[in-house]
């Protein structure tokens, strides 16, 4: 094979789709680029996730990154990046470590810093009597809301 037919195949590789009219469930685990135009449900575990206008997701998910263009319910951990663009419907609970919302898309749910969950979570497996103290992305919201109560 030679260099340019190479080049080609990298670019072809890790790409999957579920077109519209398809419906996947139960553990749907993808590598490179996931693109969404059907149904998912149940559980999603992805690099880069893409969840297409018209598209419907029930599902936990685990992913370095996701796009919402579509219809998402349940949970979310994004490890780098949410975007929920104008046309995204997301219903759940997201913890994540950037998150954008673009005027017309909706959240309904809550939402947590990646940093925060983690923390906590460590305090727990240590079995630390001790007060967890906020991340900065907690003080910062805290600041802006005008709540200095965990500041103290």
């Amino acid at each position: 094979m030679d260099t340019k037919g190479a080049i080609m195949l990298e670019k072809t590789t890790g790409l999957s789709i579920i077109d519209k009219g398809l419906k996947v469930e139960g553990i749907l685990s993808a590598e490179g680029k996931l693109i969404v135009g059907g149904a998912v449900e149940g559980t999603l575990i992805g690099d880069e996730v893409v969840i297409a206008p018209g598209s419907r997701v029930v599902a936990q998910a685990r992913v370095r990154e996701m796009v919402i263009s579509g219809d998402f319910e349940g949970e979310v951990r994004a490890y780098e990046s949410l975007r929920i663009m104008p046309t995204g419907n997301f219903c759940g609970h997201i913890v994540c470590k950037s998150l954008s919302l673009q005027a017309g898309g909706t959240l309904n749910g809550s939402v947590k810093p990646l940093e925060a969950e983690e923390d906590v979570s460590a305090a727990r497996n240590e079995g630390s009597p001790e007060r967890v103290k906020p991340s900065s992305s907690q003080i910062k919201a805290d600041a802006v809301r005008g709540d200095d109560s965990d500041l103290r």
